[in-house]
């Protein structure tokens, strides 16, 4: 569910999975609508607009293009290996998704 005060720029897709902690996940898909990754949605205090996105591809045969790759269970509920960090530095940018939840790292 899209939370009230997220920006008007992020995408209801965006938080089409809630991982807790403030972090959620958006799947992504190929253009032969294979998967390809997720993009990550964090609240941000060190963004000046409060929130932050990233984004990661599966370890997939089809994502080869890839510099680097996350393995593990993509279906519901995810996990992932190995952990995301994110660039901001905010007690949100570094964690790990377990069984569809967000871990801090």
């Amino acid at each position: 569910m899209r939370p009230a005060d997220a920006p008007e720029r992020l995408d209801d897709g965006a938080f089409e999975i809630d991982l807790g902690e403030g972090v959620w996940a958006q799947r992504t898909i190929t253009s032969g609508d294979l998967p390809y990754g997720l993009i990550t949605t964090h609240r941000c205090t060190n963004s000046p607009t409060g929130w932050r996105q990233g984004s990661l591809a599966f370890d997939l045969p089809h994502n080869s293009g890839a510099s680097t790759k996350w393995q593990g269970h993509f279906d519901d509920p995810i996990t992932l290996s190995p952990s995301i960090q994110h660039n901001c530095g905010c007690p949100l940018s570094h964690g790990y998704i377990r069984d569809g939840k967000w871990v801090r790292g």
